[in-house]
């Protein structure tokens, strides 16, 4: 019975003593802030490069998606952002992870994303209302 209490209060005690630790949150790999900022309030363009290897499927999110074929493009036009955002999902059938190489031409606000096989996994590419771009 002694040991039962010894236990115990050593237990409480180290918890007592026990520093916090403060957990802040890091960008995962999944999400990249490109450092790339469209202007919104003017019409650009999103060119997406299919360097996977196989298909992949792409879209606005709240339309149906499209096939865009092995080393082949296709370019995205906007006239510009007003509210919400941009959310291009990205994807292959057999769910390979897709990584994302993003460069962006400012002088034709150009948005041009180079889609591989592996990588990040990412499935996404985000514009907000601000102009900045993340691959999610």
């Amino acid at each position: 019975m002694k040991l039962k209490i010894l236990t115990t209060v050593a237990l409480v005690a180290t918890l007592g003593f026990a520093t916090p630790t403060i957990l802040s949150p890091s960008p995962s790999f999944a999400q990249v802030y490109t450092g790339f900022r469209v202007k919104t309030d003017q019409k650009f363009t999103i060119r997406l490069i299919n360097e996977a290897g196989k298909p992949i499927q792409y879209g606005l999110s709240q339309n149906a998606s499209k096939i865009l074929a092995s080393g082949q493009s296709t370019a995205l036009p906007f006239s510009q952002i007003k509210t919400g955002a941009v959310n291009i999902l990205v994807y292959t059938l057999d769910g390979t992870p897709l990584g994302f190489k993003g460069n962006f031409d400012a002088e034709k606000n150009e948005l041009t994303v180079n889609i591989y096989s592996g990588g990040a996994g990412h499935k996404s590419i985000s514009i907000g209302t601000n102009g900045v771009v993340e691959l999610i």
